[in-house]
């Protein structure tokens, strides 16, 4: 029975800022999601939980702001993908299909209800549903796909470091690098290893793919970025900023 599916995530959110002195001062976080979920057929595809933390310092050269250093670690956590992950391994919520070719008379310049009146007088003299000859794919939604274990939520690690300076009395200029990796990538894994599984609707084995995560993909993001400002006077500011950034993976 096809039902909506219920993907839940719980979050929990914890930081506290202080400063050392007049140079030092920390930001120390952390960030708890749980993961819950149940695709369209009720059964369980995720129950999984993560601590993902966000550590950062900042030193200040001079004390006064003119000058600061910063530098931080952050890690962050996306929920279970609806659609295709989460429903890949029901039978519930969408159709199964099979594929026949046809193989029977020429049919042209008919209207459309006898159009459709002639194919399947065809079909069902070659034995309808149970004609094996002509039966060109398709297969019970969901058989082939499994999740035997539960998933986990791609994750991404940042890494950001940074310097800000004072340009005068009405000026700024900051440059921050910034490198992200992902991880936890969501994969169909298909192999000997994984096996068959029979499908009653096409009679036949059908190759057994396994949803799971992964580490084996790589995908990469290194960016510099860099801005400034300038007040010209008390009602008028410019600023402006720059962004290179560039994004690898497969």
């Amino acid at each position: 029975d096809a039902q909506p599916n219920n993907l839940t995530t719980t979050s929990l959110f914890v930081n506290d800022k202080w400063d050392l002195n007049n140079h030092w001062s920390f930001n120390v976080g952390a960030r708890y999601d749980k993961n819950d979920g149940k695709n369209e057929a009720g059964f369980k595809i995720a129950d999984d939980s993560k601590v993902s933390p966000r550590l950062g310092l900042t030193f200040d050269t001079f004390g006064n702001g003119r000058l600061r250093f910063n530098a931080s670690y952050s890690q962050y956590v996306s929920q279970i993908a609806n659609g295709n992950i989460a429903d890949a391994s029901s039978p519930a919520g969408s159709p199964s299909l099979l594929y026949w070719l046809y193989d029977g008379p020429s049919l042209s310049g008919l209207p459309t209800d006898q159009f459709v009146a002639k194919v399947f007088d065809w079909f069902n003299s070659i034995g309808g549903t149970s004609n094996r000859t002509f039966l060109a794919g398709g297969g019970t939604n969901g058989i082939g796909t499994q999740i035997p274990n539960s998933l986990h939520s791609p994750s991404v690690r940042e890494i950001a470091v940074g310097v800000g300076s004072q340009v005068g009395r009405n000026g700024y200029i900051r440059v921050d690098y910034q490198d992200r990796d992902w991880g936890d990538f969501f994969v169909d894994e298909v192999n000997l290893g994984t096996g068959t599984v029979f499908d009653p609707l096409i009679g036949a084995k059908v190759d057994r793919g396994i949803l799971t995560n992964t580490d084996q993909l790589t995908r990469t993001y290194k960016a510099f970025l860099f801005q400034g400002g300038y007040r010209l006077s008390s009602r008028l500011n410019i600023a402006g900023n720059y962004t290179w950034s560039k994004l690898r993976g497969n």
